[in-house]
């Protein structure tokens, strides 16, 4: 008895993950989220799906739009750009400011944006370069200043 109530349980739990696995909500997933690239620089996006069907009528290449192609334009499989070669999902930087990606895949969208910031500025190093090269300038103008007062005394 308590065999036959087991097996009713394996069975009743499996048609249920079936179920739920067959009604998972789909999505699609545009990756990296929130950019800064330099102007002449280049990022490769993404698209992640998930629960979507392998057999399922989803666009292929997956289209990308900008909302501003006067600072940065997205390739959709390949594009040429001025002589530049953009895969799908390459978004190329063309001038300073704040752009948002849009992909639209199997009937879901999802976007990120992308800023373009001028090219001798590295969002990444350029506070910190900054900071040290001003630094070191304080730490040879006090050396100076120290050694010109040890003259004078």
């Amino acid at each position: 008895m308590i065999r036959k109530s087991l097996k009713v349980m394996l069975f009743a739990t499996l048609i249920l993950v079936g179920i739920k696995f067959a009604y998972a909500a789909n999505e699609i997933i545009l990756n990296p989220k929130n950019v800064t690239i330099g102007v002449g620089e280049k990022i490769q996006l993404t698209v992640d799906r998930t629960n979507v069907p392998a057999n399922s009528a989803c666009a292929s290449p997956t289209p990308y739009t900008s909302s501003d192609e006067s600072i940065a334009v997205v390739g959709t499989g390949i594009t040429m750009y001025n002589g530049e070669k953009l895969n799908g999902g390459t978004v190329l930087g063309l001038k300073p400011g704040k752009v948002t990606i849009t992909v639209k895949d199997c009937g879901f969208t999802d976007t990120t944006t992308v800023t373009v910031v001028d090219s001798s500025f590295n969002p990444k190093t350029g506070s910190i370069v900054s900071g040290i090269a001003i630094l070191v300038g304080f730490i040879a103008l006090a050396i100076s200043v120290y050694n010109i007062e040890k003259i004078f005394r």
